[in-house]
């Protein structure tokens, strides 16, 4: 006898069909309040962001409006211009002051040495001719260049302090004659003749002007041509170090009355690696009395 099929009925667990929609209805809610909250928080933080870069730039507009009041002096250095004519930065009246104190050396005194690296540039020392400009100039950075010599020197100081630890840049370079008298005669008209004197270098006058002087200072612009540089780790470094690449610290801070300059721990003088090691030797400390041990 034959047995008949029996039809045996899934018994496997299922949701009414009226379950299955609603769960997908909660699960789509679910989605859109998420949806809601994360935009409405991020439209909180680029608020707040919003707020924050606002208060930043009005911050940095009141400073720029002091600093319009109240000019600053410029050293040597700080009062300086690309080969484009662009200012520097330059740091408080207090610490620059291109006039600077009065010098009490007589440069007229002065060993005048054959050695083009040891020229020496003062006020009352001017480059001959005035209009002086150096050859083969080499880039170091946009607008920031030295005397290929000098160039090279100066990358090997700031490769040296990176590994070291300090990440140093160079600030400004060679500055030609016609910028000099551009930002000479901007300060001229706008403060008078006097003052001029005292924040900018007559053109023909700055060291800058020969290619071999270069400031230097820290890559994200901290403590950038001020006094404080000279007490950062990278500002004692570079015046512990500068001399094995040929560079001397031109306006020292004990020898204001020799250089007729306020202390400028960011101007670096290149006279040569081995004018440089007998420089140190010599214990001397400044370039004008150096030369007259020559």
């Amino acid at each position: 006898m034959k047995r008949r099929a029996r039809y045996r009925k899934d018994t496997s667990p299922s949701l009414p069909l009226h379950l299955t929609q609603r769960g997908v209805i909660v699960i789509g809610i679910a989605l859109l309040v998420l949806s809601i909250l994360v935009t409405a928080a991020f439209t909180a933080a680029r608020s707040s962001a919003q707020t924050a870069l606002e208060q930043a730039i009005a911050k940095n507009s009141a400073a720029s409006q002091t600093t319009a009041t109240a000019p600053l002096t410029g050293a040597a250095s700080s009062s300086s211009t690309t080969d484009s004519g662009t200012e520097s930065p330059a740091a408080s009246a207090s610490e620059h002051a291109e006039g600077g104190p009065d010098s009490t050396f007589d440069a007229s005194q002065v060993h005048a040495s054959a050695d083009p690296l040891l020229v020496l540039v003062r006020k009352d020392l001017p480059l001959e001719p005035k209009e002086f400009k150096p050859q083969n100039l080499v880039s170091l950075a946009p607008g920031k260049t030295l005397v290929k010599e000098a160039a090279d020197h100066f990358q090997e100081l700031l490769n040296a302090a990176a590994q070291a630890g300090h990440s140093l840049r160079i600030e400004s370079g060679y500055r030609s004659y016609n910028a000099q008298a551009n930002l000479f005669t901007r300060y001229s008209n706008k403060y008078g003749a006097a003052y001029a004197e005292k924040i900018s270098a007559r053109p023909g006058t700055s060291e800058h002007q020969t290619g071999l002087a270069a400031d230097i200072g820290y890559s994200n612009g901290q403590c950038s041509l001020h006094r404080c540089f000279g007490e950062m780790p990278g500002g004692q470094w570079v015046a512990d170090h500068a001399a094995e690449f040929g560079f001397i610290v031109r306006y020292p801070q004990d020898k204001v009355a020799v250089t007729g300059y306020n202390f400028e721990p960011w101007h670096l003088r290149y006279i040569g690696v081995e004018n440089a090691r007998t420089y140190v030797e010599s214990g001397k400390g400044s370039l004008e009395e150096f030369l007259n041990t020559l």
